[in-house]
């Protein structure tokens, strides 16, 4: 049985969405895997180091800085922090620019001692 012109042009667009949204999903996934490395980067982190280290082999410094990233990476409207103390200068300076940055929303941040 032939497709008519009007389900085959049906199949069509609908193929085409769909590549469309893989293109998306993939941009997505770029963009998330950049901003993990340059995130990571400014902290401090060293590849070469943790190469072959899972997060629970990590300090409890370094877990804790990783959590704060995957949370960040979420583009929260406000995230609270407790334990500050784990944050170096490095994570304290990204930490200020990230919630400076003037292409993104305004967020709030609460540090709790």
């Amino acid at each position: 049985m032939e497709e008519s012109d009007a389900e085959h042009a049906m199949m069509e667009q609908m193929a085409e969405e769909l590549s469309d949204s893989y293109d998306v999903e993939e941009s997505i996934t770029e963009r998330m895997e950049r901003e993990t490395e340059q995130a990571l980067e400014r902290i401090g982190w060293n590849a070469q180091q943790f190469e072959h280290k899972t997060l629970s082999q990590l300090s409890c410094g370094w877990r804790y800085k990783c959590r704060l990233i995957a949370a960040i990476l979420t583009h929260p409207d406000c995230l609270i922090i407790d334990e500050t103390s784990f944050l170096d200068a490095s994570s304290t300076q990204w930490l200020q620019e990230w919630n400076s940055c003037s292409t993104l929303q305004r967020r709030t941040i609460l540090s709790l001692f």
